[in-house]
């Protein structure tokens, strides 16, 4: 088990070319493809599942983007680190990422927890409300 507060020694986090040997390459290869795992699996299953409901196409959308986008750029910064790119290979970026990872996660549950309800409760609201409307007359 790699000892992670290496990582965050503030010598090593901010350092511009740290070299292109990382001995987390593949805990971080394996967390980003599991990012991109989650964000295919999400679309997938809102795509084929909830397609009559709105509201959680649009959560599986906020949740798919934040896993794809994350783990795009997480692969982006890790080939950046292997070639050995001045600045774009440095470990702030890659805590940077990590940070916007979880407040994006932050954002979707306080959408979830809070406002993904009551549109969950308006909408079925309006289709309730739509089942019983006078449907419009075909034309002869």
């Amino acid at each position: 088990m790699p000892n992670f507060r290496v990582f965050f020694q503030s010598a090593r986090l901010f350092d511009p070319a740290p070299g292109s040997e990382f001995k987390f390459y593949t805990h971080l290869l394996i967390i980003f493809g599991i990012m991109i795992v989650l964000a295919i699996a999400v679309f997938i299953f809102v795509t084929k599942f909830k397609k009559n409901n709105p509201i959680q196409i649009k959560l599986g959308r906020k949740i798919y983007y934040c896993f794809l986008v994350c783990g795009s750029i997480g692969y982006i910064l890790l080939f950046f680190r292997y070639q050995n790119v001045r600045f774009l290979s440095s470990r702030f970026l890659l805590l940077i990422l990590f940070s916007i990872f979880i407040i994006w996660l932050g954002l979707i549950l306080f959408y979830f927890l809070r406002r993904y309800p009551k549109e969950l409760v308006e909408f079925q609201d309006f289709v309730r409300k739509v089942k019983y409307m006078p449907k419009p007359r075909k034309k002869k």
